[in-house]
């Protein structure tokens, strides 16, 4: 249901919050770029780095991850040298070398496996499973956090060294309603992003600046509402993937945690079950045992410890 708090209610709590969350979710967080040749090209979306028991995930949007196969009109790849990932904000760009693992529309998830050499010494800090939430039953009347790239804020630099120099825009938003005609409530929900009462970190107004770009972030939810001062950030928990602006409802659209987990538990499962295969000698037409033995195995998504 939507908020009913009024605007300088809503404005009070949302300035107590934004700044904290802000410092607290940008080193989990990564720029998406698409590579026109090795040294230009273009930010395409918004992931977030991500810690699993067998290595180190990119999580972003199905469509973000799709333009790997965009074309131009004489039919070459507008993405020449394919997509790529920043380390943090004007630092160097590294390609997306791995498969990705996609949920299409109306999920719209994907995730990649990335080298943690690539991240090395870079300060940053993948988000962990014990970060997202248990479900998205019962959401509640809170605020709602969103940190990405919009892309009219970002300029591509280099391929090499420095990548992509970018504004980021955190942004603290309430349960609202979409008319997306792909909207489903017991996939998606929506957070409010009004163009015409927009206000930056200090409580100041300022312009509408077009989501395009942070398609792929993680929406926190704070928690914030009736714990007072004695909320931290460490309380907010993940509750969806932002996919989607809604113009005519002035909203964002977002995929529940819930697909998000259940993608990433089926990926832990097949590593499981194809390195269990390898171990047996790769027999034919026995992947069934190898699968079930997956399922027996890994539980949840902090798993067990995985084969190498």
């Amino acid at each position: 249901m939507p908020d009913e708090r009024t605007f300088g209610e809503k404005q009070r709590i949302l300035l107590d919050v934004v700044n904290r969350m802000k410092q607290h979710t940008a080193p989990s967080l990564t720029q998406i770029c698409g590579n026109f040749d090795d040294t230009t090209g273009e930010l395409i979306g918004t992931g977030t780095f991500l810690s699993l028991p067998d290595g180190l995930y990119v999580l972003t949007a199905q469509h973000v991850a799709s333009e790997l196969y965009t074309e131009k009109p004489d039919g070459t790849r507008k993405y020449a040298s394919g997509l790529s990932h920043s380390v943090g904000n004007n630092r160097r760009i590294m390609r997306i070398a791995g498969q990705w693992i996609t949920w299409g529309t109306p999920q719209d998830i994907a995730v990649t496996q990335v080298d943690p050499i690539d991240v090395e010494g870079s300060g940053l800090s993948p988000l962990l499973v014990d970060q997202f939430a248990l479900n998205t039953r019962s959401l509640d009347d809170d605020l709602y956090f969103i940190h990405g790239w919009p892309g009219k804020q970002s300029y591509f630099t280099t391929f090499y060294e420095r990548g992509v120099l970018s504004k980021s825009r955190p942004y603290g938003g309430w349960l609202e309603s979409s008319c997306w005609s792909g909207f489903d409530e017991s996939i998606h929900f929506a957070i409010s992003y009004p163009p015409d009462q927009l206000i930056d970190e200090n409580g100041s107004p300022t312009d509408f600046v077009d989501p395009g770009g942070m398609s792929g972030a993680v929406v926190w939810k704070t928690n914030k509402v009736g714990v007072g001062d004695e909320w931290t950030p460490d309380m907010a928990r993940v509750v969806g993937l932002a996919h989607r602006f809604d113009q005519d409802a002035r909203s964002i659209v977002v995929t529940r945690i819930e697909y998000v987990k259940g993608l990433l538990l089926h990926i832990l499962r097949s590593n499981y079950a194809y390195f269990r295969w390898l171990e047996r000698g790769k027999p034919l037409w026995d992947d069934l045992d190898d699968w079930i033995a997956a399922e027996k195995v890994i539980h949840n998504l902090c798993g067990s410890k995985f084969r190498t």
